[in-house]
């Protein structure tokens, strides 16, 4: 119960913030996704799933994943930070998923930009 308490307390607090730079703990993050549409045509053609959470979109123009342990009481729970932008949209989709298991995404149409790859040494602008 206090898990899945803090879980939406940790929620609200990220879908409420009008920053989205860093929606996770400075020194929690572990590994980086970042992927963008080579063509940015708003045909469908790129699109992101996140099929554990039932969310999908369409013309999106650049996704960044984070994975994150944060500590819950005296556990490290991953979480999964996704920012999701879309084509004509300044402000992004924040999701969150807080996961004991592995969390499946797929990247249609959409390139793997630089910046992916394990986080050696983190920087208060991860998600830029």
């Amino acid at each position: 119960m206090l898990l899945a308490r803090s879980a939406l307390l940790l929620l609200a607090a990220l879908l409420a913030s009008p920053a989205v730079a860093q929606s996770f703990p400075p020194g929690s993050a572990v590994y980086n996704w970042h992927y963008t549409c080579p063509t940015n045509n708003p045909d469908g053609t790129c699109r992101f799933s996140i099929l554990s959470a039932n969310y999908a979109g369409n013309n999106v123009a650049d996704v960044q994943a984070v994975l994150a342990y944060q500590t819950v009481g005296a556990q490290q729970i991953p979480f999964y930070h996704f920012r999701i932008t879309f084509m004509g949209n300044r402000k992004p989709d924040l999701v969150m998923i807080q996961a004991n298991a592995a969390v499946s995404f797929a990247a249609y149409g959409m390139a793997q930009a630089s910046g992916t790859g394990p986080i050696a040494v983190e920087t208060a602008s991860v998600l830029n």
